[in-house]
């Protein structure tokens, strides 16, 4: 091999992928898997159902759907531990991040969504490399470093796309209700939250492979 052939590929690895990149690879990776969609119609179900039940499904999904997402870039998984365990890490972790967050954004929201940004490969690194919830928090906030920027555009992407969903599903379960403030409030809500059901069954899979897609790359550096 050449020592330009060598220069190129060095160069390549060194490389952190755009946003776009991300969003183009996570849409693939999703659709070779499509048991990812599956995965999230049982997530969507729990939170039509029950809100309190709806926390617990997504993170078990979550850390499921990242060793899924994982084999759909043709990966290998070398986990030896036990994969309930992790999944128990992985609920540890994800309780220890929303507290750290939720007192962030106590403080003001912008320190409360850089520090959610910074936990978002929490769970990849707890199910991939097989860390406890310390370490797998530890490793995000590594991982992240100096990659924020990617990070948040495409979290913010999505963003977007949620609130188009949660206004089409206001408006194709018959728009705006009508009534007391207290009717009002709890019509919505319901009508939100069938829109977050969709939403979490067409992007849950696409993002959940965005995340892992980064996870992998930039680990890697």
């Amino acid at each position: 091999m050449s020592m330009s052939n060598v220069s190129e590929e060095e160069m390549e690895s060194a490389r952190s992928p755009g946003v776009i990149e991300v969003l183009k690879e996570g849409a693939s990776i999703a659709t070779n898997v499509p048991i990812l969609f599956g995965l999230y119609v049982i997530a969507a179900i729990a939170t039509v159902f029950s809100s309190s039940l709806s926390g617990f499904v997504s993170i078990i999904v979550t850390a499921i759907g990242t060793l899924v997402a994982y084999k759909g870039m043709g990966k290998n998984i070398d986990t030896e531990g036990s994969r309930v365990i992790l999944i128990v890490y992985t609920f540890l972790a994800s309780l220890v991040a929303g507290i750290i967050g939720g007192f962030a954004t106590l403080l003001l929201v912008i320190p409360g969504i850089y520090v959610t940004l910074r936990f978002q490969f929490t769970t990849a690194a707890v199910m991939l490399d097989e860390r406890g919830p310390s370490s797998g928090l530890q490793q995000s906030w590594a991982i992240s470093s100096g990659n924020v920027w990617t990070i948040f555009g495409i979290a913010a992407v999505f963003f977007g796309i949620s609130l188009v969903f949660s206004g089409g599903s206001i408006l194709a379960t018959g728009g705006i209700p009508m009534g007391t403030t207290t009717e009002v409030v709890e019509s919505l809500s319901n009508q939100i939250v069938y829109g977050s059901a969709v939403q979490s069954v067409l992007l849950g899979p696409v993002q959940l492979c965005c995340t892992v897609y980064m996870y992998e790359a930039f680990r890697a550096k």
